[in-house]
């Protein structure tokens, strides 16, 4: 088995040939590709940096910064024409600001992120990604025109045929419901936590060697629920340390890597 500091090796590997290759006028596809890559580079660093390490700062420094780059990726396609290309579950930027508390940067990407289904998604992936960027657009965005958080929540139920922890959820922080909140979110964090706990499950890649040991989702879940009033008690989550869920330290808001910007040297990283 792997140890996080190889995987967090390979990261580094990754961040530095992809900015010395990235081509700004290249294909859209290349340039997509070229991103994807980089984000789950930096993502990978993150969680090495919090699990292997211990580096609160550094596990927020890096979300960060794949999360500015997916917004600078969004921004690009959008004058292009382009955005609706880039499926909205592939979207981990959104939440990567969310548990920055960056919700600028959150409510930014929210707005730039394809609002129908792109495959080859499935339905309920799309609108589990689709349901936090509205209630991001509704909750902190300057718009009106947002989707009823309801409908999307019954639209995933219809589709899986039961309503979820996930979906319970979903319409409890809707609602502000924060007893049926902390249960739903309990039942949804064991079920991940046992699905996550196999590494070599249907639809594993490489890097879920280390990002099966946090739950992204669940921690922005868990920020926007304190934001919206949620009386969050301390305890025991699976996949949710309890570093991750300090409000972190200032960022540096002049360092965010941005591809075509930087080319990365070994040292750098």
């Amino acid at each position: 088995m792997r140890s996080l500091l190889s995987y967090m090796d390979v990261a580094r590997e990754f961040l530095v040939e992809t900015s010395k290759n990235f081509e700004p006028r290249s294909p859209w596809k290349e340039r997509f590709e070229a991103y994807r890559t980089f984000c789950l580079a930096l993502k990978m660093l993150a969680y090495g940096k919090l699990l292997a390490q211990s580096d609160v700062p550094g596990f927020f420094l890096n979300l960060s910064r794949a999360a500015a780059n997916w917004r600078q990726m969004l921004a690009q396609f959008r004058e292009e024409g382009l955005s609706h290309q880039v499926p909205a579950s592939m979207n981990d930027s959104l939440l990567e600001a969310i548990v920055c508390r960056q919700i600028g940067l959150a409510s930014e990407i929210a707005e730039m992120s394809a609002r129908e289904l792109t495959q080859p998604e499935y339905e309920d992936e799309f609108y589990g990604a689709f349901f936090l960027q509205e209630y991001v657009r509704s909750r902190f965005g300057q718009v009106r025109d947002t989707a009823n958080l309801q409908d999307i929540c019954q639209r995933i139920d219809g589709y899986l045929g039961e309503q979820t922890s996930r979906t319970s959820v979903y319409r409890a922080l809707a609602d502000k419901d924060w007893v049926g909140f902390e249960a739903s979110f309990k039942d949804w964090n064991e079920l991940t936590a046992s699905e996550l706990s196999e590494p070599n499950a249907p639809g594993a890649t490489f890097s879920t060697g280390i990002t099966r040991h946090i739950w992204l989702e669940g921690l922005a879940i868990l920020q926007l629920a304190r934001e919206a009033g949620c009386p969050l008690r301390p305890e025991l989550r699976p996949l949710l340390p309890e570093m991750a869920l300090r409000p972190p330290s200032a960022l540096p808001r002049d360092n965010p890597w941005l591809l075509g910007a930087v080319r990365l040297r070994e040292e750098d990283v």
